[in-house]
């Protein structure tokens, strides 16, 4: 099957279950009352998604058209959101609960230096950079406006457009990889683009959407310092791996994983190179504990906090040593008939991620055969994002997996036939379908 069919497959069946599964859960009952403001959220989010994808499939349609549609939808249903949380809720945030503490922190110290503010930051963190990012964005944003609600405006305003700009390079870095097929990009960047998870963290004020746009540009400056080797490429490159230290240090480190494997892998080598990356890949979970450490972070922290969240789910010990596996391959689960703070709102989002999970999977084993090296970057972040998940126990959050999603849709969509056929294919889905029901059965 060409990459056509199999998305178009994958979008079908992407629909048609995924209305099966809101119509059963629907008929069995919720395990908890539904605001109506989120049960009519989910299907708005959910039908400007199909939009902007169906969009996308039409390849006479101006890419840049395409990106208009989706930034602007992005913004809208951001700000729409949010006014929904401030009149149903009473919260600038809603549900979300990190918002708060970056909210604080900057009302409580605007009026100090920005230096000052950060040693403040830092002191009030145990010295975590991974909020010197956020911290600094609300900082800003609390000394341009005055009014709480018009706060959140500026910062919905700001993480907007770096959404954009996020949008644009994962265009360009698709051109790239794609070889200028302008017709797979506009599907990878409508897949990524229209994606509800990204609507509504903007609307809950957290930082996602603002650090995996900079993830987007970081390998943006590697896969074109591949192409084309300059000073100027080191300076970008290195600049969005320290931006993306005050964000999510874990990140940072492998978006430098990825930079590595640039300058490392050539096709002579790939074949040793390749032993030699899963190597460290696993002796990277071996030391994970004292990486952490480095960081000054405590991992014995990170391990309750997972058993904590595994806890809060319901789950079995048996379940809990699967969920991190399977949510890694072939996760997040979308949250079909409970709240999950904002969860279920974005559960058409996770379920086309979870239908194209096998077709990335098969892609993979294609671009190792292939030594098509220009993906090995975007492999390289994935693995090393997906091994964080598994280590740390965090496959319940899909904060923890949107910061490989664009490359892993980047290889979803790589022109490739299928390692296995339609039909094995077609187990494969229904097999998901079903772990979907005893998930949210659990």
């Amino acid at each position: 099957m060409s990459v056509f069919e199999n998305y178009r497959n994958a979008l079908w069946y992407s629909i048609i279950s995924f209305f099966i599964l809101c119509l059963f859960f629907y008929l069995v009952g919720y395990k908890e009352p539904i605001p109506g403001y989120q049960e009519c959220g989910r299907y708005l989010l959910t039908f400007f998604y199909l939009g902007v994808i169906i969009l996308a499939y039409n390849h006479r349609l101006d890419p840049r058209l395409q990106i208009g549609v989706i930034i602007i939808g992005f913004g809208l249903l951001s700000f729409g959101l949010n006014s929904l949380y401030q009149i149903y809720e009473h919260n600038l945030y809603g549900p979300s609960t990190d918002s708060y503490g970056y909210f604080k922190y900057a009302l409580r110290f605007k009026d100090e230096s920005y230096f000052s503010f950060l040693e403040h930051i830092l002191k009030y963190t145990n010295f975590n950079f991974d909020d010197l990012g956020y911290s600094s964005v609300l900082y800003f944003c609390h000394n341009i406006a005055a009014d709480k609600e018009v706060v959140v405006g500026v910062q919905l305003l700001f993480n907007t457009i770096i959404f954009a700009l996020g949008v644009i390079y994962l265009y360009k870095l698709c051109l790239i990889i794609y070889d200028g097929n302008s017709r797979l990009s506009s599907i990878v960047v409508s897949l990524w683009g229209g994606m509800p998870f990204l609507i509504v963290t903007n609307a809950s004020g957290l930082k996602e959407v603002t650090f995996t746009s900079l993830i987007i540009m970081g390998m943006y400056h590697i896969i074109q310092f591949k192409k084309n080797k300059t000073i100027w490429g080191i300076l970008n490159i290195f600049l969005f791996i320290g931006l993306c230290l005050l964000f999510r240090t874990a990140i940072a480190f492998a978006l430098f994983f990825a930079f590595g494997i640039v300058i490392l892998f050539t096709k002579s080598n790939a074949k040793k190179m390749e032993i030699l990356t899963v190597i460290v890949l696993l002796f990277s979970s071996i030391l994970l504990p004292f990486i952490i450490s480095l960081m000054g972070a405590d991992y014995e922290h990170v391990l309750a906090v997972a058993a904590d969240r595994t806890s809060r789910s319901g789950a079995s010990a048996f379940q809990a040593s699967l969920y991190p596996i399977l949510g890694g391959f072939l996760g997040p689960f979308p949250n079909m008939n409970q709240l999950a703070a904002y969860g279920f709102m974005l559960s058409f989002g996770l379920w086309v991620k979870d239908v194209l999970s096998p077709i990335f999977l098969s892609n993979v084993i294609n671009i190792i055969r292939t030594k098509s090296l220009l993906f090995y970057p975007l492999l390289c972040f994935c693995a090393a994002n997906i091994l964080m998940i598994i280590v740390s126990g965090v496959s319940l959050d899909m904060r923890y997996h949107i910061t490989y999603i664009p490359f892993f849709l980047i290889v979803a969509l790589a022109p490739f036939d299928l390692v296995f056929g339609k039909n094995k294919l077609g187990m494969i889905w229904a097999m998901l379908f079903l772990i979907i029901i005893v998930y949210n059965c659990r």
